[in-house]
Parts: structure tokens; C-alpha cells; sequence
């Protein structure tokens, strides 16, 4: 009975089973980008961009349209091998219809789409492409890191564990939705057969709020999209080499860097080594912040000279 559960579910765990390798796409997404941006930033070529008989817009495009084939063409290959193999085998598709096929598709090419395009749009404000990258890169992450930290802090202030406990479960769901890295992954769920006294377990995949996680992306990919185009037509190609192309940005990475390292220095300090004293978590948080911004500033005017 055990194999015929397992023969229901084979093709679903083999198909969304959340490898590496996902990770492994999203890194080479981040470094289609830098690539992308490498002409534009080098200061030995941004008269030449400049002076060429193209619209700044339509070289944009070009670029983001570049990016986006580059990541869907491997996935459409991927499904069409998929796809074969499924019809090739489909007496053993025993209740997996074709639309798993469909549904690990969309997610993951949407998925890499819109970190894509979210990097592209910092690059477009940014005149560093690797350091545009990884800023971009941390951003993505950031609120969720930002979050789990907010967590000791709930543990330390409410001493009722059953309350505490409630908060922090709310708080893991938000920071597992909003962080973009992991909106592909699945969820396992376990189908159970019940002989007897013996029951026995299967776990398969599913994706939850799946629609809206597909309205989601293609929403991050339209914003990012007009603000990629937006940002680059007001690039000003003498500042390349500078790590901030708009001032409203500067302000955002001085003081999401100050609250980002502030949070970080008071987990790891306030709470790992002085025993959650609430003193030393504030002091902490006080000093990683302060140090957060002078060092982003400092980085700021160092790349503006």
C-alpha cells in the first residue's frame, strides 16, 4: 500500500522536490545583470553609449528584454524535455495531471523574472554594477533578516511564552511570503492511508496561494520594469563610478544600512553575549546603527570623488 501511495506522488516530489539548484539560477540571474550593466558603468565607454543614434529607452528595453529571454529560454527547454518525458510515461502518471508541469514552470520562470528585473532597477540607479547587485541583493533579503531579528526582541521584551510564541508564528509567516528568494518553493503535505493499525504516510507538494503569487511577481516585474526605464533616461552617464545616481536613493541606503546593521549588532551582541540584557540590546542597536550610516556615507562620498 506504502508503493502505491508512492507511485500517486513520484512524479509531484521529483518535480518540486526544493533543490540548490534554484539558488544556483537566482546567483547566475544577479550575474546576467552585472553583465548587462558592465558597458554602462565603465568609464571608457559611456561616451560612446551616449553618443550612439539610439533612444536611452529603447536601449533599456533592449537590455531588460535581453535578460529575461536569457532566463526564459532555458526554462521553456527544461519544459519541453519535462513534458515529453511525462507523455512518454503517462500510464505512470497516476492522479498527476500536466498542470504540475505548468504550475513549476510559471512560478520558477517568474520567480527569477522579477529578481531579475528588481536587480536591473538598482542598477539603473546605482553607478557601481557588482556593488548595484549586491545592495539589490540585500534588499530582497533584508526585511526578512530584519524580521527574524525583531523576533529576539519580541522573546526578550514578553516574558508569557504562549504570547510570544503566537507573535513570533505570525511574524515567520509574513517574513516567509514577502521574501522573493523562496516565493517558488513549494510546501509538503502528507497523504495518509489508514490499515488497520498501521497508518502510513506520503508527503507531496503543493503551492499555496498560488495566483496570487504569479499576480504578485508580474506586478514586481511591471514596476520594475517602468522604473528601470524611468531611472535609466535620467541616468547621468558622467556620474558612472559613483555608487548613488539619485539623491531620494541616498538617503534610503544610509538609513536602511543603519537600521539593518543596528538590528544585526544588537542580536548578535545584545542578545549572544549579554544574556538578552535590554540595556545592552538598545546600546547595541544604538551603536550598529550610528556606524551603519557613517560607513555608508563614507562609502558614498569616497565613489563621488
Amino acid at each position: 500500500m506504502n508503493y502505491n501511495l508512492y507511485k500517486k506522488y513520484w512524479f509531484n516530489n521529483s518535480l518540486n522536490e526544493f533543490e540548490p539548484w534554484i539558488f544556483g539560477v537566482i546567483i547566475l540571474t544577479i550575474v546576467l545583470a552585472i553583465i548587462l550593466f558592465q558597458s554602462e558603468r565603465n568609464g571608457s565607454t559611456y561616451s560612446l553609449i551616449a553618443s550612439m543614434p539610439f533612444k536611452r529607452s529603447e536601449v533599456i528595453k533592449t537590455k531588460w528584454l535581453t535578460g529575461m529571454l536569457a532566463i526564459t529560454l532555458p526554462f521553456i527547454i527544461t519544459f519541453v524535455v519535462i513534458s515529453v518525458f511525462y507523455f512518454i510515461n503517462l500510464k505512470w502518471m497516476i492522479e498527476q495531471p500536466f498542470s504540475l508541469i505548468l504550475n513549476w514552470l510559471f512560478i520558477n520562470i517568474f520567480t527569477c523574472i522579477a529578481i531579475f528585473s528588481f536587480i536591473f532597477f538598482i542598477e539603473t540607479i546605482m553607478g557601481q554594477n557588482i556593488s548595484a547587485a549586491i545592495v539589490g541583493s540585500l534588499i530582497l533579503t533584508a526585511p526578512s533578516g530584519c524580521l527574524s531579528i525583531i523576533n529576539e526582541f519580541i522573546i526578550t521584551h514578553i516574558q508569557n511564552p504562549l504570547t510570544y510564541s503566537l507573535i513570533i508564528k505570525e511574524i515567520n509567516t509574513i517574513s516567509q511570503n514577502i521574501l522573493l528568494y523562496t516565493s517558488s518553493k513549494p510546501t509538503f503535505k502528507f497523504d495518509e492511508l489508514v490499515i488497520g493499525d498501521n497508518h502510513i504516510q506520503q508527503h507531496y507538494y503543493i503551492y499555496y496561494n498560488y495566483g496570487l503569487k504569479i499576480v504578485v511577481l508580474l506586478f514586481l516585474i511591471g514596476i520594475t520594469y517602468l522604473l528601470s526605464i524611468y531611472c535609466y533616461n535620467k541616468n547621468q552617464f558622467e556620474m558612472n563610478g559613483y555608487l548613488v545616481l539619485f539623491k531620494p536613493f541616498e538617503y534610503i541606503l544610509k538609513f536602511g544600512v543603519a537600521i539593518c546593521l543596528g538590528l544585526l549588532c544588537s542580536a548578535v551582541l545584545g542578545v549572544g553575549y549579554s544574556d538578552g540584557s535590554l540595556l545592552a540590546m538598545y546600546s547595541f542597536l544604538l551603536i550598529g546603527s550610528i556606524l551603519g550610516y557613517l560607513v555608508t556615507n563614507k562609502a558614498i562620498n569616497y565613489f563621488a570623488k
